[in-house]
């Protein structure tokens, strides 16, 4: 897929396309009118290498991103990863229950004692609130992180392991901690 910038490039190439062909046909032989020749003659193959380009990666079978394929997860990475997910996975729940109360009968204390009434087993609980809670305290610990490399700290290599390792598992212990005292 070609970039945006290229596309209007292209397209403007093309428009003056017919302005080239005008003056090709008058016979101007001025060198401002040579530059317009060699641009028509530049366009038309500019345009078919490009087809090429992409008509031969899909023959070939390329992947659109090899980046992803090609090189080995890292905890940096996969940190920023989870914590986009984690920001995109909250703000859905926490529109899904917005729209819920506006939409559905009943309040929380309805539902909460229809979940209760299920009888459900404290350790399943247990483990359900754990989940719910660690995004919250994943995206909270990765967000100071953020914060303190916005003040300039904690940017070399060892540093940066150590409070990524930290974020991880600091957001378990906090999530378990949260789902039994709450």
């Amino acid at each position: 897929m070609m970039q945006r910038g290229s596309v209007f490039k292209m397209e403007a190439l093309l428009r003056n396309s017919s302005r080239i062909s005008s003056v090709l046909t008058r016979g101007c032989l001025r060198p401002s009118c040579l530059l317009m020749r060699s641009t028509k003659i530049t366009t038309s193959s500019l345009v078919r290498s490009q087809e090429d380009f992409w008509s031969k990666n899909s023959r070939l079978k390329r992947p659109m991103s090899p980046h992803l394929t090609v090189y080995k997860p890292q905890l940096t990475s996969m940190l920023s990863i989870t914590h986009r997910g984690t920001g995109v996975a909250m703000t859905a729940v926490t529109v899904s229950f917005a729209l819920a109360a506006l939409a559905l009968p009943g309040n929380f204390e309805h539902y909460l004692g229809l979940v209760k009434a299920l009888e459900i087993p404290a350790w399943i609980i247990f483990s359900g609130k754990t989940v719910l809670a660690w995004p919250l305290c994943y995206h909270s610990f990765n967000g100071i992180r953020h914060l303190a490399w916005d003040l300039g700290y904690g940017f070399d290599i060892g540093m940066l392991y150590k409070s990524g390792w930290f974020v991880f598992f600091g957001s378990i212990l906090a999530a378990a901690f949260l789902a039994y005292f709450l």
